[in-house]
């Protein structure tokens, strides 16, 4: 490969062609179209070869990934006039389009747009992707919305990526399957519900073990631990919400369970919370109010429920316990049940894929090889941070940037894989914004300088 490659560099070095050209092969390139032979000669005759061999191995490109790949690496400079870049996709009458797309070997960011074409209000300010969003590459993603146009039923979002390996310069796939428009949000209420009243010494409880256990924001011991028997209670939160209510509450092992079963949805977007009655303005946030943990799990139903749904349809039953440290029915007195739901809206289904190549930023990446003895090596570049060979504990790892501005930026959440040798962890984010590495005064990772630029 590396003698054909040199031969074709060799070929091509002295051709020069003219910005006019350059338009014109790039438009023959995305048409597809043939063009027949001409008496033209010397230069401007090799220059017509090097088109009619972008336009068949463009359809080769098109059709066969693998050798789209093989000659960008060939020569990059060269493979732009080879390949073109699909940036949009529709179905169902709604278009994907990707706006901009950036990564280095580590992290992704992509910007792109939904519009409902037709018009028909399935686009809006609070489009869910269902989670169905994906690119090649990164293991874990995140998704938020950051503009809506209402007069062209547009919605804008930012994906960061990160997790992956080797992506610099390679083709991607971005995709998306299902979408959810018009949810209902029911914020912050009362639910009037008088907790006492239902409340009689230990309540009836089954292993965890028994259910299909999806996790939650507790810690449990998933063969010891107990839950609230499913399903003996059905009471209503109040006001227009029906599709989900209380369907067990009770003291298991000196602390207050409250379980929900959700009728039907996709991600059960939901919060009860015991506010403090004299908190009259209703802020969540004020107050002396108790949050509980979450643990989410499927039963039998729910699993069938979910078996027998169509394939194109995503929603299913499930229950979410919330679990408080509230030891007796005294410690309730002086609070009331607060809930806030969201109601699924519209799916729309479809096949939303865009194939292109991203932008790189690995020159403008910072290589840190002293570590101080956390880690072999770090790569800091704008879009996120990799950490190879850290011996720490993952779940603890700390980063602290500070700027020449004096802005400082903490990350302390990251997604892991373990090093090669099995001894110790890699570790990958993605910023919330572009950095520029130019800027960076100071790196500390966990509390330890590693980093100083004067």
């Amino acid at each position: 490969m590396n003698d054909l490659k040199a031969y074709i560099d060799n070929k091509l070095s002295d051709i020069t062609v003219s910005s006019e050209l350059e338009k014109k092969i790039l438009q023959q390139t995305k048409g597809r179209e043939k063009r027949k032979k001409t008496g033209i000669k010397g230069a401007v005759a090799a220059a017509v070869l090097c088109l009619c061999l972008t336009c068949s191995a463009t359809v080769l490109a098109a059709s066969v990934p693998s050798v789209n790949d093989w000659l960008y690496r060939l020569s990059p400079q060269f493979a732009q006039f080879l390949y073109p870049i699909q940036k949009s996709s529709e179905s169902q009458g709604i278009r994907l389009q990707v706006l901009s797309a950036t990564n280095d070997d580590h992290n992704t960011v992509v910007y792109f747009s939904i519009q409902d074409m037709e018009g028909k209000g399935r686009v809006s300010e609070n489009l869910d992707l269902c989670d169905s969003e994906s690119i090649e590459g990164p293991s874990i993603f995140g998704t938020e919305i950051i503009a809506y146009d209402e007069k062209t039923n547009t919605a804008y979002f930012e994906m960061h990526g990160s997790g992956g390996r080797d992506m610099s310069n390679q083709m991607a796939t971005f995709s998306i399957s299902s979408l959810m428009s018009n949810k209902v949000e029911y914020d912050w209420y009362n639910t009037k519900i008088n907790l006492p009243s239902l409340l009689n010494g230990e309540a009836e409880t089954i292993p965890l073990s028994e259910v299909e256990f999806q996790g939650g924001s507790v810690e449990l011991q998933e063969d010891s631990a107990k839950i609230l028997k499913p399903d003996v209670m059905d009471i209503s939160l109040g006001g227009d919400v029906d599709f989900v209510t209380i369907s067990n509450i009770g003291f298991v092992e000196g602390k207050l369970h409250i379980q929900t079963k959700w009728a039907k949805s996709f991600d059960n977007h939901g919060d009860l919370i015991l506010l403090d009655e004299k908190n009259i303005t209703g802020d969540v946030a004020m107050g002396n109010s108790k949050y509980g943990d979450t643990l989410y799990f499927m039963t039998k139903e729910d699993e069938e429920s979910r078996s027998v749904s169509a394939a194109m349809n995503p929603e299913a039953q499930k229950h979410i316990e919330y679990i408080y440290d509230v030891g007796s029915i005294e410690e309730l007195e002086g609070y009331d049940l607060w809930g806030w739901f969201v109601k699924d809206g519209i799916f729309t289904n479809g096949s939303w894929k865009v194939n292109f190549r991203m932008a790189d930023v690995e020159n403008d990446s910072l290589i840190i090889k002293d570590l101080k003895g956390i880690g072999e090596c770090a790569e800091i570049s704008p879009l996120g941070i990799y950490i190879e060979g850290y011996c720490g504990n993952p779940d603890e790892a700390e980063i602290t940037i500070q700027l020449k501005n004096g802005n400082v930026l903490e990350c302390c959440q990251f997604s892991t894989d373990i090093s090669r040798d099995g001894s110790n962890y890699n570790l990958y984010t993605a910023f919330g914004e572009e950095l520029n590495t130019g800027e960076i005064k100071s790196i500390l990772l966990d509390n330890k300088s590693i980093y100083e630029n004067d």
